[in-house]
């Protein structure tokens, strides 16, 4: 009778979600359809999805299922001749209830080279795929499931400015302050929590008020088939650390400073693409463990296009920490219990070895007359085993409807970043509308 009572219960929320979809696609529809009196063109627009992630992995014993319905609606109105605001409202409908959001919100300004932009923001340095060292001012909720990663982005309140000197426009600088960082949310696994403890997703950053503020710098040069990116960074770990209150496992934010760099260039069919950062942290020494250590993040890769369908992409990954202790070499006496806080941050924030090697793929195949896709995306860590195989089609049923399927396997030891999240292997569907 229960799993009878659950399953009627999901088929409600089912009913209702798509209920939800149906409904805002219209209305949303016939708003986006009025044009603008002055340029003839739709100010708004937006997206409805509908996602269902089913357990691949043992699915009778299972109770991971996520269903979810969001709308986003976008408005790009223009203020003045050389002024412009952006938007995008989200509304999520999950088992859990229904959620309301400002993803973005800011106005922009143009003018001889100056371009300014202040309120909340999406901000994504790095031209690395899926991996990306010099990131610095976005964050990702690993908890949102979706085909596309960029869904689980977010942002904060933040003031830019770009200056492009000269009249070439080769050269751009860029200054960047964000009173508040963006935060990263986990997703945690069973497997993760120490036997004993208990998670709450409750999360701090030990800010003092704007001197602790995030600043970013970066000067951007754009040659001829080239470009180079120089960049410094001054905030804040977007992603938590652990840390123990009573039988509680909470989170923190620490300090973090780095340099970096991103370089691409393109010749016939090939494009590579480096991006590199040494990042110092509050463990700079290595001798607590239960801090990340300061490190040096690299990502090279290259692309190259076979005909006017085929793409492959590879890159090399490397995490190397120069000072670096294992937490069973400082808190090796038995029943520490500080070690398997240690071993719980090192998992979740990738330094269980001093150096780290892995690679991705990326091989896509897309067909322009008809609009199919195919792709296939792998992560896999050399030092531990574990990785990400991330196969998925998709296909417009119109114009403004597509829908997707895939399939999200983690796999390799339990005691790593990938592998430990074995049971969110799941199957994937989406149907999406854009208006």
């Amino acid at each position: 009778m229960k799993k009878g009572k659950e399953f009627s219960m999901r088929a409600s929320v089912i009913q209702g979600q798509v209920g939800l979809c149906l409904m805002v696609v219209g209305a949303s529809a016939a708003v986006a359809s009025e044009k603008s009196e002055h340029s003839g063109d739709s100010w708004l627009s937006g997206r409805v999805y509908f996602d269902a992630y089913a357990p691949a992995r043992n699915p009778n014993d299972s109770d991971f299922r996520e269903l979810v319905s969001s709308v986003w609606l976008t408005g790009k109105p223009r203020l003045a001749e050389a002024s412009t605001a952006q938007f995008t409202l989200q509304a999520d409908s999950r088992e859990s209830g229904v959620s309301l959001q400002v993803r973005e919100a800011f106005a922009a300004f143009s003018r001889e080279g100056l371009d300014v932009s202040v309120g909340r923001q999406i901000l994504v340095w790095g031209k690395s795929d899926a991996v990306n060292p010099t990131d610095f001012f976005s964050a990702k909720s690993y908890t949102v499931f979706n085909p596309d990663e960029e869904v689980r982005r977010t942002g904060t309140e933040l003031l830019q400015g770009q200056w492009s000197p000269g009249s070439s426009g080769a050269w751009t600088l860029t200054g960047v302050y964000a009173p508040k960082p963006a935060l990263s949310r986990l997703l945690i696994a069973a497997a993760t929590i120490p036997t004993g403890l208990t998670f709450s997703q409750r999360s701090q950053v030990n800010s003092r008020g704007l001197d602790d503020g995030e600043l970013g710098f970066k000067a951007a040069y754009q040659g001829r088939g080239w470009d180079l990116e120089v960049l410094a960074f001054r905030g804040w770990n977007h992603l938590p650390d652990f840390v123990l209150e009573g039988s509680t496992l909470t989170q923190t934010h620490r300090r973090q400073s780095a340099l970096g760099m991103n370089a691409s260039a393109s010749t016939g069919k090939y494009v590579f693409r480096a991006e590199s950062a040494y990042v110092w942290t509050e463990n700079p020494d290595g001798a607590n463990p239960l801090i990340q250590p300061t490190r040096w993040d690299s990502v090279v890769g290259v692309e190259r296009s076979f005909g006017e369908e085929f793409r492959v992409q590879v890159q090399g990954v490397l995490r190397h920490h120069p000072s670096f202790q294992t937490p069973e070499s400082v808190f090796g006496f038995p029943g520490d219990p500080r070690l398997p806080l240690a071993r719980a941050n090192a998992l979740v924030q990738g330094y269980q070895f001093q150096t780290r090697v892995g690679a991705t793929l990326r091989a896509a195949y897309t067909r322009a007359s008809s609009g199919f896709e195919a792709e296939l995306f792998i992560l896999g860590n050399f030092m531990g085993g574990d990785s990400l195989v991330r196969p998925r089609v998709s296909y417009p049923v119109t114009d403004s409807v597509r829908l997707t399927g895939g399939l999200d396997w983690y796999g390799g030891p339990t005691d790593r970043p990938l592998g430990v999240l074995q049971e969110f292997n799941s199957v994937f569907t989406e149907a999406k509308v854009s208006f």
